[in-house]
This record gives C-alpha cells, sequence and structure tokens, in this order.
C-alpha cells in the first residue's frame, strides 16, 4: 500500500511537472489572468506523502503517518489534473476528459490542504485524540473543508479563473445561499482551526519531555505556515519553502526527540528517499529549463531524465557512506575507525588516554555509552550512558584483561553482525592500552612502595647506628686512649683491665653490626618479590627441590625477610646434612598468618628431636642436633612475633614456621 502510493504520486508529480513546464502555459497564464500551476509545484505533496510514507512504513497504525500520505497524494492528484486539465482544454482539439480533470482540480486542493492546519495538530504525535472534547473542533474543521470543497467544485467563477471554457458540472446558487454556505464553511474551518491551535497551547504546558518539544515544533510551524500563505500574499520561493517545513518540525521530532519510537530510519530507505529528492529536484529544474526553450514533447522528459541519472550516478557511493557514517557510525569503513583509534593514541595525554580510546570506541559505532570492567566486573573507565549492552573480552595474549561494554542506541535497538564485528576489531587496541596503563599503575606503586622501603630502612640504619654502634664505638676510642695512658704510666694492672673492657666492649660492637645486617631485608626481595626469591634459594639443598604457593597474600617486608631466611637456611642444612634426594618447600598465607613448611626425605638430626616456640613446650637444640643453624630460625621466627617448630625422625626433616603477616607488634 505504501509502495503504491508513493509510485503513484511520484508518476502525479511528474506528469505535473512535465506539464506546467510547457511553453503553452504562458498564453495559457496571459488568457487567464493568472497562472495554473508551477512545474515546483509537486514537490510540495511529495515532501508530505514521502514523509507519511516513511511514518507508516515504520508505525503503520499511526493514524498521523496516513493522514500525511493522503493530504500529500490529494495535492499531487491535483497538481496532475489541473496540469492535464489546463493543457487539455486548451489544445485544439481539447484532449480526453479534460474537462472533468479540471473540474476536480479546482477544489481538490482543499482537502489536500486545510486538514494540516488542524486535524493533524490534534492527532500529533501518537496518532489520537488527547481527549474525547477535541472530537467537537476536530469534527467542525473536517465539515467545514468538506463545504468549502463542494462549493469549489460548484462554483462555475472558481472554475472560470483556472480553465478555458465553461465547467462540466456547476450549480447556479442564489447569491444568498452562496454567501450563507460559505460563511458557514469558514465559521467552521476558522474555529475549529482555532480551537485546535488554542487547545495545542494549553496542552504543551500540561505535557512532558519530549512530547512538548515534539508539539511546540509541530505547531510553531503550522500556525506560520497557515498565516503566511493564507493571510499575505508571499513570492513564490517563499511559500514554496513555507509549506516544505512541515517535513522538517516532523524530522526534527523523529531524530532529535525520538518520535513515535523510532530510533533510526532505515539505511536504505533514507538513501533512496534522499536520492530520490536530488533526482526529483534535478529533473523538475532541467524540466523546466528544457520546456520552456523548446518544443519536444515526451521526447524532452524521456532525455532530462536519462541526463539527471547518468549524472547522479557517482553520487550515490558517496550519498551511501555519508548516511552510514550518519547514523551507523563507521561499520562500513573499518579502517577508518582504527585510524581515528590510531590518532588517539598517538596524541592524547597519557592520563586520559583510556578514556579517549574509549570515547573513540564509542563514537565508531555510535554508542551513547561505553565501559571497561576490570576481571570482577567493576568498571574502571566509563564515558556517556550507563553501559548496559553487549559486552566483549579485552585480551591481550592468552591474558583476559577485563571486558568492553557498551549501551544500547535505543531501547530495544540491537547492534548489527557489522556493528560487532567493528567492535570485536576495535577491542585489541583498546586491551593494549588498558594493559599498559595497568602496567603503568603497577610500576608506580611499585616504585612508591620501594621509595618507602628504603627510606624506613635508611631511617633504621640511622637510628641503629647513632644509638647503638655509634656510641659503643666512641667508647672503644676513649677506652685506647686511656689504655695508652696506662702504658706510658707503666701501669699494666690498669692496662690489662682496660684491655679486658675494650675487648668486651668490641665483642658487643660486632653483636650490634650483625644484628644491623641481619636486620636488613635480602636485595632479592626488593626486586623480586619472596616467591621468585625463595625460587632462587632452591639449589642451596643440592636435590631435586619443590616450590608449591597456595594462595598467597599480602605480608609486610620484615615478615618476607624472616620467612627468607628461614627457608634458606633450611635447604642449607638440607644439603649439608640430611643426605635427602628430594625437598619441598610450601608457602601459603590464611587470614592474619604467613606459614613456611620446608619438608624433606632425608636422614633426619643425629637423634629424635622436636622444637616447639609456641607457648606450650620447647627443647632447645643441643649442638649435637643443629645448633647455630636452629637456633637462628627459632629466633628469626620470634623476632617477628611469630612460632617455629622442627620435627625429625628417621624418615626425614620438617621446619614449618608460622609467622603473623603483620609482623610483630
Amino acid at each position: 500500500m505504501i509502495v503504491v502510493c508513493v509510485v503513484l504520486g511520484t508518476v502525479c508529480a511528474a506528469v505535473a511537472t512535465w506539464l506546467f513546464s510547457w511553453p503553452e502555459q504562458q498564453a495559457l497564464a496571459a488568457q487567464l489572468g493568472e497562472t495554473v500551476g508551477n512545474p515546483s509545484d509537486p514537490l510540495i505533496g511529495l515532501a508530505w506523502l514521502c514523509t507519511g510514507a516513511v511514518l507508516a512504513w515504520l508505525r503503520p497504525r499511526n493514524a498521523v503517518s496516513w493522514l500525511l500520505v493522503g493530504v500529500g497524494g490529494l495535492q499531487l492528484i491535483q497538481n496532475a489534473l489541473a496540469a492535464y486539465g489546463s493543457m487539455g482544454l486548451f489544445a485544439t482539439p481539447d484532449w480526453p476528459a479534460a474537462g472533468w480533470a479540471m473540474w476536480l482540480g479546482t477544489a481538490l486542493w482543499i482537502p489536500g490542504f486545510l486538514p494540516l492546519a488542524n486535524v493533524l495538530v490534534a492527532l500529533y504525535p501518537d496518532g489520537r485524540l488527547p481527549s474525547p472534547r477535541w472530537r467537537w473542533p476536530v469534527w467542525a474543521t473536517l465539515v467545514g473543508t468538506a463545504m468549502l470543497t463542494v462549493f469549489g467544485l460548484l462554483n462555475e467563477a472558481i472554475y472560470q479563473t483556472t480553465a478555458v471554457g465553461k465547467s462540466p458540472f456547476a450549480w447556479d446558487a442564489p447569491g444568498w445561499l452562496a454567501t450563507a454556505f460559505v460563511a458557514g464553511a469558514l465559521v467552521l474551518e476558522v474555529g475549529g482551526t482555532l480551537a485546535v491551535w488554542v487547545m495545542s497551547a494549553v496542552r504543551l504546558t500540561r505535557l512532558g519531555s519530549p512530547e512538548r518539544q515534539q508539539l511546540a515544533w509541530l505547531l510553531f510551524v503550522v500556525v506560520v505556515m497557515f498565516v503566511l500563505t493564507t493571510v499575505f500574499t508571499l513570492p513564490y520561493w517563499t511559500m514554496l519553502v513555507t509549506t516544505c517545513l512541515l517535513p522538517v518540525a516532523i524530522a526534527v521530532g523523529v531524530f532529535r526527540y525520538n518520535l513515535l519510537g523510532i530510533e533510526v530510519v532505515i539505511r536504505r530507505g533514507l538513501v533512496y528517499g534522499l536520492l530520490t529528492a536530488i533526482v526529483l529536484a534535478g529533473y523538475l529544474l532541467v524540466a523546466e529549463a528544457v520546456g520552456t526553450s523548446t518544443r519536444l514533447g515526451s521526447l524532452s522528459a524521456v532525455a532530462t531524465a536519462a541526463v539527471i541519472a547518468v549524472a547522479l550516478a557517482p553520487l550515490r557511493e558517496r550519498v551511501q557512506r555519508g548516511v552510514d557514517r550518519l547514523l551507523y557510525g563507521e561499520r562500513q569503513d573499518p579502517v577508518r575507525a582504527v585510524s581515528r583509534v590510531g590518532r588517539q593514541l598517538a596524541g592524547s595525554d597519557i592520563r586520559g588516554l583510556r578514556r579517549s580510546v574509549l570515547a573513540s570506541v564509542a563514537a565508531a559505532v555510535r554508542a551513547p555509552g561505553a565501559a571497561v570492567t576490570d576481571l570482577d566486573g567493576a568498571q574502571i573507565e566509563t564515558i556517556g550512558a550507563p553501559a548496559l549492552g553487549p559486552s566483549l573480552p579485552l585480551t591481550l595474549g592468552a591474558r583476559q584483561l577485563g571486558a568492553l561494554q557498551v549501551a544500547d542506541r535505543r531501547p530495544g535497538e540491537r547492534y548489527t553482525v557489522a556493528d560487532l564485528r567493528l567492535l570485536e576489531l576495535l577491542a585489541p587496541q583498546l586491551a593494549v592500552v588498558v594493559y599498559a596503563l595497568d602496567l603503568a599503575d603497577a610500576l608506580e606503586a611499585e616504585r612508591d612502595h620501594v621509595l618507602e622501603a628504603t627510606q624506613a630502612e635508611r631511617e633504621r640504619l640511622r637510628c641503629d647506628l647513632h644509638d647503638g654502634l655509634g656510641p659503643s664505638l666512641s667508647g672503644v676510642r676513649l677506652g685506647l686512649v686511656a689504655a695508652g695512658d696506662a702504658l706510658a704510666a707503666h701501669d699494666t694492672a690498669a692496662t690489662a683491665k682496660l684491655l679486658d673492657r675494650l675487648r668486651t666492649e668490641l665483642g658487643a660492637a660486632v653483636a650490634e653490626v650483625r644484628r644491623i645486617i641481619d636486620g636488613l631485608p635480602p636485595a632479592s626481595l626488593d626486586f623480586e618479590g619472596l616467591v621468585a626469591a625463595l625460587r632462587r634459594q632452591l639449589p642451596a639443598a643440592g636435590v631435586p627441590a619443590q616450590l608449591v604457593v597456595t594462595d598467597l597474600a599480602p605480608v609486610t617486608s620484615e615478615v618476607e625477610a624472616a620467612a627468607l631466611r628461614i627457608a634458606a637456611e633450611a635447604l642449607t642444612n638440607v644439603g649439608k646434612h640430611a643426605h635427602a634426594s628430594h625437598v619441598s618447600v610450601c608457602l601459603e598465607t590464611s587470614d592474619s598468618d604467613l606459614r613456611l613448611t620446608v619438608t624433606d626425605d632425608g636422614c633426619g638430626l643425629e637423634s629424635p628431636v622436636h622444637i616447639l616456640t609456641d607457648g606450650r613446650s620447647e627443647r632447645r637444640p643441643s649442638a649435637g642436633t643443629g645448633g647455630i643453624g636452629l637456633a637462628s630460625m627459632q629466633r628469626r621466627a620470634e623476632d617477628v612475633g611469630g612460632s617455629f617448630q622442627i620435627s625429625t625422625t628417621r624418615h626425614g626433616t620438617t621446619v614449618a614456621a608460622c609467622l603473623p603477616r603483620g609482623g610483630a607488634s
């Protein structure tokens, strides 16, 4: 039905334009005293018809669309009938049924124009009257339009202004009856129209967004159009532009305020509609120029159409790409989309790089919003509307970094396969940016951690040297001075006492130096972390060794150092004394503790021993059962507030340390 209406309307427009462009129209206008029509007249009806056809195609149950189709169709039929009738009656002999065509053409413009001022405004935008009281002014305008149409068909004087000869069907009514009939029709038409306008203005104050903006645009255009065309005498081009503003107002409602729930006009329909308008406009201009200069008849129309078709053929691809980019982004030109993202990577500030690239990805598919989420689903970067649409994983190599999520263009509108393919093409570039920025953030955090640890360690060393080792060495220096004085005085007894005292002080100084050195965290922890440092210590066992890490959580640097030294000492003992064939190192964390276990399958200690330092029982190792190494491990566990235990049998030894994750209190 819609296709039939558009085709018939286009045929009527072509016929009217062709006939109105004949040179005989000038002679006919001189005889009648005014022109019957202009070759550009069909543009008005065609604009209304195409607008209604698009709306009817997308929302066939809405009365607004069919009203526009009917009004535009009547305008085009009137143009074709008037053009045929005027030329048919002017020709010799008359063309068949030219008089009847002219008779219909004299009044058919009335129902093809007046309903736009009242019925359209009342039904806009949802195709229904707002309330039952709107029926009275609408019916009044419909009755007034019908009466004016009947009067135009039956009045001989109106027929004489547009045609040569007498009307084939006219009624010579008394003057008073004709005047009363027209006055009643005008009262109904004008009164009903004003009532609709006033009621629409009141309705504007009660409507919400976006219905208020939709109705405001249409009401403004309708009022301006009817006031200018009925009250003032305008130049032809001004009237043509004014009457074509109606499709503009409806287009604003469609694209700016989502009229009738229409999100996007179908791409092909819009492309061919645009091309049709270009072809028709060019056809009208060339046809008028050719028609006014020569009498080639139908040959001029064929030649004109052929010339325009050939000239506009190269434009189709450009128009197609432009409309695609306008409505759907760059899904038909992925190279352009990738280039845009590349330019964002090259020209954006490092701090806003992720946001800039995300904005480019969203713009490529015309998404109103987008977001980047991490592996837990938390959004780490968002732009625009909430992203509730499709989600694509962000992966780099075999590592998943998170997901890209875009918002739907409109509720219920899904992205096409081409859109999703473009997003899949752009997702790896976004993944590279996300990974690079994550690495930069991690590097920044690690740098801060190293600086803080270095500063803390320097402060500890300064305090230890100033408060411990410094005074001890100063005392040794003073003792040496006193011993020198005693030797000078040949006081051997005093010298011997001073030397004994100095020996004790130097021993304490050496112990302090060892304490300071033991307090330094291993350098490998600063660069590799606990797991890598433990893996580096495994060869010290001299046998195949395995490292098992389970649920490792962050711990303090002093706990890491204690765990590393305990494990290193245990592995060293395995290599020196255990004669084992395999050793296993296990590392795991609980809510509050770090647990380290070193197990070998060697011969064990010389005698079975069980050591506990958890407060329940304790058996200190003797020199024959491990000696200094076990005592060192035990002390390191105690220094950070942890517990140490070792158990040995003939089948192997297990060293276990439980260290608090926060270190000593």
